[in-house]
């Protein structure tokens, strides 16, 4: 995702402007229609829930803490999944909600 923004940002008939501010999700559409891999990397635990299908979880010194399946989650645990999420990071430590 990263390299393909500089490319664009690079290429003068693309607004740079435009890039940065392209929903995430139209970006991902295409990759989803051919069966590809996009990674999205954002600090935004709301971002991160709502358009992943999957979310690692990084603490200090690139620890893995948590590799979450979203689609494991109903839309009404996703307040208990940002949670143990926020608790993780917090602690930097693996937290059994998220196994």
């Amino acid at each position: 995702m990263v390299s393909g923004a500089r490319s664009a940002e690079n290429d003068r008939s693309v607004s740079a402007t435009a890039v940065r501010h392209t929903p995430f999700t139209a970006m991902l559409d295409p990759s989803r229609e051919s069966a590809s891999t996009a990674i999205l990397i954002t600090h935004q635990l709301e971002e991160a829930i709502a358009v992943g299908d999957r979310i690692v979880v990084l603490g200090r010194s690139a620890k893995l803490l948590a590799d979450i399946r979203v689609e494991r989650w109903t839309k009404s645990d996703h307040g208990v999944l940002r949670e143990a999420i926020q608790a993780t990071l917090q602690s930097n430590e693996r937290d059994p909600r998220l196994v």
